[in-house]
């Protein structure tokens, strides 16, 4: 009987020094333990991330200010994205080269006038540039019409090139309105009118997408 007490003893005093599950140490927690939550990127988030950059956002807004006052910074960036989607190592095919697309005579312009040796595929003048260039294109549009008419002639100008929208202009019977004006462009640069109305388009359509 005395033995049967004394081994009733030592077990009870083994069980009562066991840990139990809720004391035991974090590494010996059982591997069915759930992994922490992670939290991911939304789709919104990472079609902004991937498909518009913010890389050159601050350089976008500077040369904007700069040159273009009053005019909504990411205008310049969504026409930056249709023209290159934002890669400043892009060339076309008809040899318009950098984040701006700018064609070499143009470009050999644009560092006459604003006195800069860098190529047309250095980020940080070919973005100051396109503004500038923006901005005496707009300037050639400065007869009363609405801003965004002003804007997308502008635009249409710097696509197909200002000589081409004159000309379209003068088709139109002198017409102010950028919708009669690119509605002759047809009559001047052919099939190639298509593709200036398509970049026009995009841009708008690419400006809402750079709110994100």
């Amino acid at each position: 009987m005395k033995n049967a007490l004394f081994l009733l003893i030592i077990t009870l005093s083994v069980i009562s020094c066991t840990p139990s599950s809720e004391d035991a140490p974090d590494s010996e927690e059982p591997i069915t333990t759930k992994p922490t939550t992670t939290i991911k990127p939304t789709k919104v988030e990472l079609l902004k991330a991937t498909k518009y950059p913010s890389k050159y956002d601050a350089k976008i807004k500077k040369a904007a200010k700069r040159y273009l006052p009053g005019v909504d910074w990411r205008l310049l960036k969504a026409q930056y994205y249709q023209e290159s989607r934002l890669n400043p190592l892009a060339t076309s095919p008809v040899g318009a080269a950098g984040i701006a697309q700018f064609m070499p005579a143009t470009w050999k312009q644009m560092q006459r006038e604003m006195k800069i040796t860098a190529t047309s595929r250095d980020p940080d003048y070919a973005i100051l540039a396109g503004a500038y260039y923006m901005a005496k294109l707009r300037k050639s549009w400065s007869s009363p019409r609405p801003w965004k008419d002003r804007l997308k002639l502008a635009q249409a100008s710097y696509n197909a090139g200002l000589g081409n929208i004159l000309k379209s202009q003068k088709k139109a019977g002198g017409a102010s309105r950028f919708q009669p004006i690119i509605d002759q462009l047809h009559l001047v640069t052919g099939h190639n009118s298509k593709e200036t109305r398509t970049y026009i388009t995009r841009i708008w359509n690419y400006y809402p997408m750079m709110h994100l």
